[in-house]
Formats: structure tokens, sequence, C-alpha cells
């Protein structure tokens, strides 16, 4: 396996993570011996959400039944107490009092759905409390916003990694159309977000 720096995380992980989104249309014994075998293999970091229909048991059952050391990388949304909730309970499901890695998911949808991200008492907010109480490591985001809404992204300062919609092989199932926002652009992610990412030294997840 090869590992990379995650953009300014100063985690090193590996080239191959899991994504966890599906997890549940396996059997539950299948998903956990995969998640096993991966781990052996090397994989040492696995992204989870709170609305992945409770794929993250299944990882953390699968840590329970190896030696091996996985960076979790978990996200949540909505008004700020169920923003904390989720912060929270992930880190009772991996019995973790710092996470390595927690933020916002996809942000772009956020902020349409009126959702507190950027200003007092908001999401942003709460990320920079925990990093600063030693909480957190990192703060990362999702997105399937435009290329240009994602350099700013970038550009903020804020965010050590971002998750981004890509495949070299120009496969994409593509978000639903919601009204008011404008269509996410592989190539454009390419172009912009790729030269964007490596000049800022953010890193990028797949």
């Amino acid at each position: 396996m090869n590992y990379r720096r995650l953009g300014l995380t100063n985690l090193y992980v590996s080239v191959i993570g899991f994504g966890t989104c599906q997890l549940r249309l396996v059997p539950v014994r299948q998903a956990i011996d995969t998640l096993r075998r991966g781990f052996e293999l090397g994989v040492n970091i696995v992204h989870v959400a709170p609305d992945y229909e409770g794929a993250d048991d299944l990882v953390a059952q699968a840590l329970r039944e190896t030696s091996k050391d996985v960076i979790i990388c978990s996200q949540g949304y909505g008004p700020p107490e169920l923003f904390e909730h989720f912060f929270e309970t992930t880190c009772r499901t991996f019995d973790k009092e710092r996470l390595e890695l927690f933020g916002i998911a996809c942000i772009d949808d956020r902020e349409i759905l009126g959702e507190n991200v950027w200003d007092t008492g908001g999401m942003v907010e709460f990320l920079l409390r925990k990093k600063e109480e030693g909480r957190l490591g990192s703060i990362f985001c999702t997105t399937h916003g435009t290329p240009e809404y994602i350099k700013k992204l970038i550009e903020s300062n804020l965010f050590d990694a971002l998750m981004i919609p890509y495949n070299t092989l120009g496969f994409q199932l593509l978000t639903a159309n919601i009204p008011g926002k404008d269509p996410e652009n592989l190539h454009g992610n390419k172009d912009i977000v790729f030269p964007a990412a490596r000049k800022n030294d953010v890193g990028l997840m797949i």
C-alpha cells in the first residue's frame, strides 16, 4: 500500500480508502469481513456519515476485530445542536475523545438549505472550537459544488482537506437537481480544483 500526506492534516493516508454509503447493501458479516481485510492490507482511512444507515456501527465492529490503526473521517449537518450531536455520537461509536477528521456534509447543500455554516454559532465556529480544545485534529468538508465554488473553499484557509467527486473513467452519479444549485463538473474539478488544492496544500479525497 502507498501512503500520502493528506493536505494540511499531517495524516499519512492510504491511497485507497473505504467509503461506506452503500455498505448496508451487503450482509453484515460480509461487510465487516471486507473492512477488516482491507485494514489488514493497509487501508487506514474510512469515511462514515450519520445518514449511511448505521454503517458506522459495522466499521466500529470491524475495528474491534483488528489491531490496525484506522483514521475515521466523519461529518455532520443541521442546526448547531444536531451538528454537535453527530460529533459526540461519532466519538462514542468509535470510543474516541478526539477525532482525526470531522467536517461538514455537502457544504453547498447546507448553504442552500439555510443552515448556519459560517455565522456565529454555526458549524465552522464549532469545528474551530473543537480544534482549539484538542478534540479535533483536522477539518474537512464534502461538496458537490461547481469547480469555482470548490476553489473558494480551498482558498478560505479553513479546510485541511476536501472530499469531491471525480472519476478518471468519467462516470459519476450526479447529485439531485436542487433548485438554485449549479451542476457539478468533473472536468472542471480536474482543471480548476486540482491545481488550486496543490497550490494551497489542501488534501483531496475522491
